[in-house]
């Protein structure tokens, strides 16, 4: 806004010099006015030709300030809308995944433990979410994770809520539960560096300001175990015990972004 106040002053200042030195050069009844020159004869010439083309600059005035009010205008609406954009970003709901959550069911056929994952997620913002979907899924696989590995949404239908501001919430299961859980042997050839497992997935939701886009978080994580999942009892295993099992993860190098960042990529 300063900046603009400032252009258009040094305008301002750029067209009376103009207007001045037109005077000065080009009006052959001011030459003759100013014939013998001093100061007061100055004045006086000036005088005369302001009142003798009264008219001419009044209307130059009114262009002048028709300019300063049209440049004042855009400056404020300019600042208005700044000012607007830094309260939404200071205040709209921002969701993405936080903390891993494992879940164990046990096998009937065999006795042990299987395993599903699933993300929460939070809610940083000062305001609630809008119309919140989120889909989870996991790819379990012999090798890492290639750099141009396409992250296709599977049949499940995306899940549902709402995130008040500050809150939290679970994601989906993965995998999910059309499909089987991880095993122990799984785990035992993940921890063995033999497989490989990756919980991914997105967050779509509005904002409760008007006007605003649909947001979007993707994200993708490589999953890391360590204990004994042949040993896993419920209850049973010391938290100190090397033997514990335990999840932790790793964001991976693509299918981690935000809003435009990911329509960018």
């Amino acid at each position: 806004m300063l900046r603009s106040i400032v252009f258009f002053f040094a305008v301002v200042i750029v067209l009376v010099a103009v207007f001045i030195l037109g005077v000065h050069f080009f009006s052959s009844a001011f030459q003759q006015c100013v014939a013998q020159p001093s100061f007061t004869t100055y004045v006086q010439c000036s005088s005369k030709f302001v009142e003798d083309h009264n008219g001419a600059i009044t209307a130059l005035a009114t262009v002048v300030m028709a300019g300063f009010t049209y440049t004042l205008w855009v400056a404020t609406s300019r600042q208005g809308a700044l000012t607007k954009e830094a309260l939404i970003a200071d205040r709209r709901a921002f969701v993405f995944p936080i903390g891993l959550n494992q879940f164990w069911e046990r096998d009937p056929k065999t006795g042990q433990y299987n395993w599903r994952l699933r993300p929460g997620l939070l809610n940083t913002g000062e305001t609630p979410t809008r119309r919140l979907r989120f889909y989870v899924d996991c790819e379990f696989r012999n090798s890492p994770l290639p750099e141009n590995f396409q992250f296709i949404d599977g049949p499940a239908r995306p899940g549902k809520g709402f995130l008040g501001p500050k809150a939290t919430l679970y994601g989906g299961l993965a995998p999910q539960l059309q499909n089987a859980a991880l095993s122990p042997q799984d785990l035992h050839d993940i921890i063995n560096g033999r497989k490989y497992v990756y919980l991914w997935g997105w967050i779509r939701y509005f904002d409760v300001f008007p006007g605003t886009p649909e947001h979007i978080t993707r994200f993708c994580w490589q999953i890391l175990v360590t204990g004994d999942p042949f040993k896993f009892v419920p209850g049973q295993v010391p938290q100190q015990d090397p033997d514990n099992l335990n999840f932790s993860y790793l964001q991976t190098a693509q299918g981690n972004c935000a809003d435009e960042e990911c329509f960018r990529k």
